[in-house]
């Protein structure tokens, strides 16, 4: 059984009144550091992420870590980092994959705007979970180019995931073979 958590994602611009996620899962909070100047980001929590409320805690939390140290970071990696999700809450209500998840929202939305273009009234669109997590990460990447310009550094934001909610949420493109290997344009 889980807990019910007192982090609210809305107080660091997330629009969870309007995603339709509210009210039926729980967000995992990023697991954050000071003066933090890179981040992981997944794309959705697992079920285990959602109940341990921590970040990269399921079966690719513990890949991760071991590629982390393999990388030279180390044991105490997750110390220097800001982990967090593209999206906090698990979709728990749909059965599929986010990325059915994703779809059958779209398609939802597309029978929305026939049926109001039918009846003449303004559509009831829906928006995604990701369009309502986005503003909250925007800030939380902010924070990173903050905190690396403070140390003469550059921030960096590693997309991760294989539905690539996380590559759409900071660039706008959802396909990793555009991007693998590619540093992506930021400020200077």
């Amino acid at each position: 059984m889980k807990a019910k958590r007192t982090y609210n994602p809305e107080t660091v611009g997330a629009l969870c009144s309007q995603c339709p996620l509210n009210g039926v899962a729980y967000p995992c909070p990023p697991q954050t550091r000071p003066g933090y100047t890179s981040m992981l980001v997944g794309d959705v929590p697992s079920r285990q992420e959602e109940v341990a409320g921590t970040p990269f805690r399921g079966v690719a939390g513990l890949m991760l870590s071991k590629l982390m140290v393999a990388a030279g970071w180390g044991r105490n990696w997750q110390s220097k980092v800001h982990l967090t999700y593209a999206v906090l809450c698990r979709p728990n209500i749909f059965k599929g994959s986010w990325k059915d998840y994703d779809a059958w929202l779209r398609l939802q939305n597309r029978k929305e705007l026939k049926a109001a273009k039918a009846e003449k009234r303004l559509p009831e669109l829906k928006l995604s979970p990701l369009e309502c997590c986005k503003p909250r990460l925007l800030k939380e990447l902010e924070q990173a180019r903050q905190n690396a310009k403070q140390q003469n550094l550059n921030a960096v934001a590693v997309p991760l995931g294989p539905s690539a909610a996380a590559l759409q949420a900071l660039t706008g493109h959802g396909s990793y073979m555009r991007y693998r290997g590619s540093a992506l344009p930021g400020e200077k």
